[in-house]
């Protein structure tokens, strides 16, 4: 080769290798960007193509390096066909086998990052709509105690005066009617103390031993006492509900100075099944789920968005250990990796409802977690191979 087209070579080659890693960075970079991947996939191919960029570097290196004529070197006969491909080869394996294994290195790193990204988004979600349950029992709590210690109410039960009975009775259903407005009960009604219904508002409730037990206790106790979920007896829709019940008392009343029983009802069901199926993520498998302790049973209070199971009659056992709600109704919130009731590996972040039986569960799963995952490794390290 003569001096000047030597220098040419020179001259072009990292010019030639300039450009087209100036290239490689910034039309991977905007590739990058306008795919709009998560953190953790931006981070796996970020580093694949790092690696890829310095693997092509070092074959290029090497082709240069190897077709440099050695000083002096002894005149050697030209190698077999068979030979001469044999390098070019091994160069391939070994450049495939490196970037296969880099790849593999990024993968479980990056994918534990994927894994806690999706237990913190687990664990917000899960406190956010536990909290958001809670407040929202407190909410009627506070407005039925308030409506116990509302006096006009109590003495429109305890004035007996035959001239006040038609007032009395009209002032009676507009509190009871003002009460259920204000927090969208279903019904409320007012009880007398040996259990006859007085006046009420909004649907009828039935007298049931659960409400007496539920009456009583809110006389001894002197507080709202609440149901937890369940069917109402008698009731014409198979709408799971909550009773508050209070003790409406009044300082000119005789002894324990209690005059009447307030119930409250609300339709709790709709509320929780309408605030859990609303996942505030894009994983198209999360959803949330209220359980209570049924014996050995862990039983659905709301329906699931995956599957077919009906509140308050389907449950899943707790004696399993595979099972995520076994494991979170025993204490082990998480997140924790097991599965869910259709058998398939998630993982699930679980909490007790304060001042209620019942356990939020709140799950997506394993697959959609790391599946874009490992299809970017796939595409990455075919790239790099193709290259």
């Amino acid at each position: 080769m003569s001096p000047v087209r030597k220098s040419r070579v020179h001259l072009w080659l990292p010019l030639l290798y300039l450009v087209v890693g100036i290239a490689w960075v910034l039309g991977s970079d905007f590739v990058l960007n306008a795919a709009m991947l998560g953190p953790g996939a931006v981070g796996v191919v970020g580093s694949l193509k790092g690696t890829i960029f310095v693997a092509l570097s070092a074959l290029l290196l090497y082709i240069v390096t190897s077709r440099q004529p050695v000083p002096d070197a002894p005149r050697v006969l030209p190698a077999s066909r068979i030979g001469g491909l044999l390098r070019p080869v091994l160069i391939f394996l070994l450049a495939a086998l490196g970037i296969a294994a880099s790849g593999w290195v990024i993968y479980r790193q990056q994918s534990q990052v994927v894994r806690q990204e999706a237990a913190d988004d687990l664990a917000t979600i899960g406190e956010l709509k536990a909290q958001q349950i809670e407040q929202w029992l407190e909410d009627r709590q506070n407005a039925v105690e308030h409506a116990g210690r509302n006096e006009a109410l109590a003495y429109a039960v305890l004035d007996t005066s035959p001239l006040h009975v038609a007032a009395d009775a009209r002032l009676r259903h507009s509190i009871l009617e003002s009460i259920r407005e204000a927090d969208d009960f279903q019904g409320v009604q007012l009880l007398s103390l040996d259990g006859r219904v007085i006046d009420g508002a909004g649907a009828p409730i039935v007298v049931t031993p659960r409400l007496e037990r539920l009456a009583l206790g809110a006389r001894v106790t002197g507080r709202v006492v609440q149901s937890d979920l369940y069917l109402p007896d008698g009731a014409a829709t198979a709408v799971p509900v909550v009773d508050f019940v209070v003790a409406l008392s009044h300082r000119e009343a005789p002894g324990d100075r209690n005059v009447a029983v307030l119930i409250a009802r609300t339709p709790a069901g709709g509320f929780l099944e309408s605030l859990l199926a609303n996942w505030p993520s894009h994983a198209g498998t999360g959803e949330s789920i209220l359980y209570r302790r049924d014996g050995d049973r862990a039983m659905f209070l709301t329906r699931p968005r995956l599957g077919e199971r009906l509140p308050l009659a389907d449950a899943v056992p707790l004696g399993d250990q595979r099972y995520a709600a076994t494991r979170i109704l025993d204490g082990e919130y998480g997140p924790l990796e097991a599965e869910d009731y259709r058998g398939v590996p998630v993982l699930e972040y679980g909490r007790p409802i304060r001042g209620t039986s019942w356990y939020l569960v709140s799950k997506v799963d394993r697959a959609e977690l790391y599946t874009p995952l490992r299809r970017l490794m796939t595409l990455a390290i075919s790239l790099g191979l193709i290259a």
